[in-house]
């Protein structure tokens, strides 16, 4: 209580012992609802959107132009339900950060099947903060998706996309197919709507 306060609360006639413990009982009521408040707020962002799953993947299928029979169509199902799962569990930013990773893989720039992705272009293009960058790949790492992060031959940071666990070059697909279809990378990862990867 700030000075003037407690001078006027040495009247104990006006304010007595139980006056002041209503006082004291209200102002911190107004204090623990907010908290209370607050942590009921608070809660799992990736919980509040969930995939699109592919049901046969044909579409994907065409436009690679791998012409996969039934059996192999059920199995790369599978795996790709496994990635989605992953996905799932990452924040909305991550998902961005990863699908940026995926355009801009080395792989994709000279045609091969490198999946390196230099961390000093990533900072450029996103202008996210170096720090802020380094915790979502902590995340993309936790969950398999990226390597840690290595140092090419000329000493350059970069961190390289994972392929699934079959060897499936899963990134530089979706980016094939994406640039193939005109459908938006980011609708399919970042919003994961995998149906699209699907004939109808």
């Amino acid at each position: 209580m700030c000075h003037a306060h407690h001078k006027i609360t040495d009247d104990e006639g006006q304010y007595s012992v139980d006056k002041l413990l209503e006082i004291k009982r209200s102002h911190e009521g107004k204090f623990i609802n907010i908290i209370a408040t607050i942590q009921k707020s608070v809660h799992d962002l990736t919980t509040l959107s969930s995939p699109d799953y592919p049901k046969n993947m044909r579409k994907l299928d065409d436009v690679l132009k791998w012409d996969l029979n039934e059996s192999q169509i059920k199995e790369s199902l599978k795996e790709l339900n496994g990635f989605i799962n992953k996905l799932m569990k990452l924040p909305h930013v991550t998902r961005e950060l990863a699908t940026i990773m995926a355009q801009r893989n080395k792989g994709n720039v000279i045609g091969s099947f490198d999946l390196k992705v230099p961390l000093l272009e990533i900072e450029s293009v996103t202008g996210m903060d170096s720090q802020f960058i380094l915790g979502q790949i902590e995340i993309l790492e936790n969950y398999n998706i990226v390597s840690g992060i290595q140092e090419d031959d000329y000493g350059r940071p970069y961190v390289e996309l994972h392929s699934l666990e079959s060897g499936w070059m899963i990134w530089s697909d979706l980016v094939k197919f994406a640039k193939r279809t005109n459908i938006s990378l980011n609708e399919i990862i970042v919003n994961m709507n995998f149906k699209l990867l699907d004939a109808v």
